[in-house]
């Protein structure tokens, strides 16, 4: 019984962020191209999605990579964490800073 319990404590949990998670990434995936051609015209599309999409296969392969050895070295995954919010608001910050109004030219 008490096995059944903490299995639902933590299975409810995890399916409720693979939900969460798969809407918001699957809407991500969906709209980037949209967006790219929207900001960058139907001219550069191709090479700007094929470099955003080289990018996150880097991060994908390596960011694991480098978590696991910043998690040997300190013991704690609390330097991957602090790092990748230290990335996070980088990345935003050259977002704002380079916004642009869509072009709308096509």
């Amino acid at each position: 019984m008490p096995s059944e319990l903490i299995a639902w404590l933590v299975f409810v949990p995890l399916a409720f962020f693979a939900v969460v998670f798969g809407i918001f990434y699957g809407t991500f995936v969906a709209l980037q191209p949209a967006l790219a051609m929207d900001f960058y015209g139907a001219r550069s599309v191709a090479g700007i999605i094929g470099a955003l999409y080289t990018a996150a296969g880097i991060g994908n392969l390596v960011g694991p990579w480098l978590a696991g050895i910043a998690y040997d070295v300190s013991g704690s995954y609390t330097v991957t964490i602090i790092a990748s919010m230290v990335c996070m608001l980088a990345a935003a910050g050259f977002a704002i800073a380079v916004r642009r109004e869509p072009s709308h030219a096509g």
